[in-house]
């Protein structure tokens, strides 16, 4: 059995200019995604589903991540006193890779704050580039312990870039 995967679109005209795709989930991200995790399980003979194992949604997020957002772009909105608080002991940081840690580690802890937050702004541009994109979310449920949806959500991470 073979299966493929489209994993991006292929850009096939570059210019001398920047070329930048953004690229968001859909609204059946979710379901997509659900049926190709329950796919892969009925393939290993598991009696779990993607239910049981992972919480999958569509989040309104950073087009550069949340941790690019608390470091370098947080600074410049209107926050609440929650998030202005996360901003202000990431900033205390000065080492840069302390700083990149640490906007990790809580950017995942206040994840859920950061996400009810993301959910006011809808989807807002900034010289014509979405500052905001709909995110598709994959996370473990309490006390699963697996490596499967960041390997799951790997197939889907492109950074490409061209320069000059």
């Amino acid at each position: 059995m073979k299966v493929c995967i489209p994993i991006h679109s292929v850009v096939d005209v570059i210019t001398n200019s920047s070329s930048v795709i953004y690229t968001e989930a859909l609204g059946n991200s979710v379901a997509v995604m659900t049926e190709l995790i329950n796919e892969i399980l009925v393939m290993g003979e598991s009696s779990k589903t993607a239910e049981d194992l992972f919480d999958i949604s569509n989040q309104l997020l950073p087009a550069n991540g949340l941790e690019e957002w608390l470091r370098y772009e947080a600074e410049d909105e209107e926050l609440p006193e929650n998030i202005a608080a996360i901003v202000k002991e990431i900033d205390a940081e000065k080492d840069y890779k302390a700083q990149a840690a640490l906007a990790s580690e809580l950017a995942d802890k206040h994840s859920s704050e950061l996400f009810e937050y993301f959910n006011t702004k809808g989807g807002d541009t900034h010289y014509d580039v979405p500052t905001v994109l709909n995110h598709l979310i994959v996370k473990t449920k309490a006390g699963v312990d697996t490596k499967f949806a960041d390997r799951i959500l790997s197939m889907f991470e492109s950074e490409d870039y061209r320069d000059g």
